[in-house]
């Protein structure tokens, strides 16, 4: 058993152990995200602070949508329960600050934020140690630790979005060698190439589809063709986000999508990437989602309400700056 609960691996190493010693000194960061017209930048930026000398980032995403652009991030303390990490009036001040000193003549504001997100970084410290001060929070190391943890377990924390390859493979290895009464020895790896892009070439050559779906579904992009009904009536797909049906109905299959605010979020970014997070067909995908899924029509009503209620949770910080979306 590999345990990667990220934020959440102390309180699953104390579930398992008394024993256990806290591996993690975590900390919260912000991410602001603007439409792409508004910071129309070519490529990647990076931004020093002159408070505190932390690098911050500039990053286009012309696949998000109709592009955004992401700034970020800060680097505070995080709370107890990482599910409690909310976007502070501190954390939007900080960036804003760091955008209009590199940008001013953009004139930006909280207006111009389309949405923000925070997430729990779960950086090691030291072994059984309390949590680190806030002015230390940038020393922590962001290298990742793999090691044996209760009743066999191996339990892996840190990292970060670019080692993410490598930690993977350590993991395997390092599960494999240590249980010597299996027997198993480690192969290579058999995914470390990329999608053969030559394919790719002729899927987009062939077809004439969505570069962005091409992109994003590769090979798999033949099975979401069989969900899409390009003549269908009194429906309009959100610019940025074609074949939007066809893309649920795919979710729905083959990505595990248990609520409706799974879709939104975690399998294409409507929420983070309009300034109406994809709302007004909320009703439309709940339709469809019922039609794929005869149990779901009792649902109906609590999935919209449930997906409401997360909007207002993420776009909390708005009442901070009198910015509500209407």
């Amino acid at each position: 058993t590999v345990i990667c609960a990220g934020p959440w691996t102390d309180d699953v190493g104390r579930r398992m152990s008394r024993e256990w010693k806290n591996w993690l000194n975590p900390s919260q960061g912000v991410h602001l995200v603007f439409d792409l017209k508004r910071i129309p930048v070519p490529g990647a930026l990076v931004m020093s602070h002159p408070k505190d000398g932390r690098i911050s980032f500039v990053i286009p995403r012309t696949d998000y949508g109709t592009g955004v652009c992401i700034v970020g991030t800060t680097d505070g303390p995080s709370p107890l329960n990482p599910a409690e990490a909310r976007v502070q009036a501190e954390d939007i001040a900080y960036l804003m600050e760091l955008l209009n000193r590199y940008f001013p003549s953009l004139n930006l504001t909280t207006q111009d934020i389309m949405s923000a997100y925070v997430g729990v970084r779960p950086l090691v410290g030291q072994v059984g140690s309390e949590a680190q001060p806030q002015s230390s929070l940038q020393k922590v190391s962001r290298e990742h630790t793999i090691d044996w943890g209760p009743g066999g377990s191996v339990v892996v924390a840190g990292g970060k979005y670019t080692t993410h390859r490598k930690m993977a493979e350590e993991i395997v290895d390092f599960t494999l060698k240590g249980h010597k009464k299996y027997s198993v020895q480690p192969r290579g790896s058999q995914t470390h190439l990329p999608v053969n892009l030559s394919v790719v070439g002729e899927i987009k050559k062939s077809s004439g589809d969505p570069d962005i779906l091409i992109a994003r579904y590769g090979r798999d992009l033949e099975e979401l063709k069989q969900w899409h009904s390009p003549q269908d009536p009194g429906w309009g797909d959100p610019e940025g986000f074609p074949w939007l049906k066809a893309q649920l109905k795919y979710a729905l299959k083959n990505e595990m999508v248990l609520h409706l605010e799974d879709f939104y979020l975690r399998r294409v970014p409507l929420f983070l990437s309009r300034q109406d997070h994809g709302w007004p067909w909320a009703e439309a995908l709940v339709e469809i989602w019922s039609e794929q899924d005869e149990h779901f029509s009792s649902q109906k009503t609590e999935e919209l309400e449930r997906l409401k209620a997360e909007f207002l949770r993420r776009d909390s910080w708005r009442d901070l700056f009198d910015n509500k979306l209407v």
